[in-house]
């Protein structure tokens, strides 16, 4: 199901959800997600990959998370439809993590509180990419971009 220009449920949930739900998969995914995605994409001009297992990809849980899922924490952000987690095409998760730092005011329009640190991102393999970026929009009682270490 179209949630958006340029998403579908099936880019926020797990195969599982989307499965299991239907067209109510969008109950898991929160506006904060796709304000994000679609910020990013509006923003760089290009793809915006979060899952892509309805592709034939292996990525699955890069936005909402299913809570007794072993990715992630216990307490994941992803788990209370808060997060996510995304690579545009094109662009490297450096440059779209010193985007969010420069731009900080444009991404908290849209809710984003909270990033983490990229040198706990770049560099790894997510099984079909090299490196992402976390956001989230978590409460928190500052007023400026939360950095945050896994």
């Amino acid at each position: 199901m179209k949630v958006s220009k340029h998403f579908f449920t099936e880019d926020f949930v797990p195969k599982i959800i989307q499965q299991q739900f239907g067209d109510k998969a969008i109950w898991f995914i929160s506006p904060f997600m796709v304000n994000h995605a679609e910020l990013l994409w509006t923003r760089f001009g290009k793809q915006v990959i979060i899952n892509n297992w309805k592709d034939g990809g292996n990525l699955q849980n890069r936005g909402f998370r299913i809570p007794d899922t072993l990715v992630g924490g216990n307490l994941s952000q992803h788990k209370l439809k808060s997060a996510i987690d995304t690579n545009v095409v094109g662009i490297t998760p450096e440059e779209v993590y010193n985007d969010i730092k420069i731009n900080f005011g444009v991404y908290s329009k849209i809710g984003l509180t909270t990033v983490e640190d990229i040198a706990f991102t770049t560099g790894k393999v997510s099984n079909d990419l090299s490196g992402w970026n976390h956001a989230d929009c978590r409460t928190t009682n500052i007023n400026t971009l939360l950095i945050v270490k896994p």
